[in-house]
């Protein structure tokens, strides 16, 4: 699989220890408590993707989601009482809403051309009237009942900011325009998987190639850009993606694709987890440990 970009397959599941560095040159304070709020993820599971919901420490997991399609691209409404995700059921493909213990599952709407794995996580309006999510690269926004349908131009993986005028998104780096599609501007030549921080001053995104790819901050302006995961000492790679923020803005929840080499030729395994750090690169933890979770909302 390549949870980072928009195919799906089987992963191969496993575990390793939890770790504890970072780089410690970002933003936030270095002493931030853990939170408390849960984090909801996908996770491979016998049947396809489920929606998990789990404590930041890694306790408390609770499937959400238990159907024969997969689903996935979990996404907490900001008052954090439902959850949108993509669904493949067999009842009816599309988006879907469900409250935050896994209850009162629904569907929302079909995108135009259906679901597929080039759709991406959709991204809540401060106001929850409004989802914005992309389509074959294509940005759009709609009402939570697939009404009022408006197209924002070209750009996947988007992010609206807390004050609800504005949407970052990914389209040749990360940028950000009018929450109507308008006035677009370049933040990052080179990003993805942009993130709003929830005070509005900074977006989270990934960058880098596979096997070296990391989570950085930068002000919503482009400037005063900072790195706030580095390699993985025990992996000959890493790829660190799909930054998410803890509610304070405190923490970034992201997910990882490592691997672990055993024997004397060193074969080597493929393994995908979520992984939590400060703002400013220190305190990483690993949160889950199956080697098969990605793409967190916090």
């Amino acid at each position: 699989m390549r949870p980072g970009g928009r195919v799906f397959v089987r992963l191969t599941l496993g575990a390793i220890a939890t770790l504890s560095v970072g780089c410690g040159d970002g933003t936030g304070p270095s002493d931030a408590p853990l939170p408390t709020q849960p984090i909801v993820l996908a996770r491979l599971g016998p049947t396809g993707w489920e929606i998990v919901r789990v404590n930041p420490d890694g306790t408390g997991a609770l499937t959400l989601t238990t159907n024969p399609g997969d689903d996935i691209y979990p996404s907490w409404s900001p008052d954090r009482t439902r959850i949108a995700f993509l669904s493949s059921r067999p009842q009816g493909e599309g988006v879907y809403l469900m409250d935050a213990d896994g209850s009162n599952q629904r569907f929302a709407f079909r995108p135009p051309f259906g679901l597929s794995y080039s759709n991406s996580k959709p991204a809540w309006a401060p106001d929850q009237q409004w989802l914005a999510y992309s389509e074959w690269s294509t940005l759009r926004r709609v009402r939570l009942d697939g009404t009022q349908e408006l197209f924002l131009g070209a750009g996947d993986s988007p992010s609206w900011s807390p004050d609800g005028q504005r949407i970052a998104f990914r389209s040749n780096g990360v940028i950000v325009a009018n929450a109507d599609g308008s006035d677009r501007r370049s933040v990052v030549a080179l990003g993805a998987d942009p993130a709003w921080s929830p005070d509005g001053r900074r977006i989270a995104y990934a960058t880098g190639t596979w096997a070296a790819s990391f989570i950085y901050t930068v002000n919503a302006d482009g400037t005063d850009r900072r790195q706030v995961t580095t390699d993985m000492a025990e992996s000959p790679g890493t790829t660190d993606l799909a930054p998410a923020w803890s509610p304070d803005g405190n923490w970034i929840a992201f997910q990882r694709e490592y691997q672990v080499c055993s024997g004397r030729t060193r074969s080597c395994k493929g393994f995908y987890d979520v992984f939590i750090s400060r703002a400013d690169g220190t305190g990483l933890r690993q949160v889950t440990t199956d080697g098969g979770s990605v793409r967190p909302s916090w």
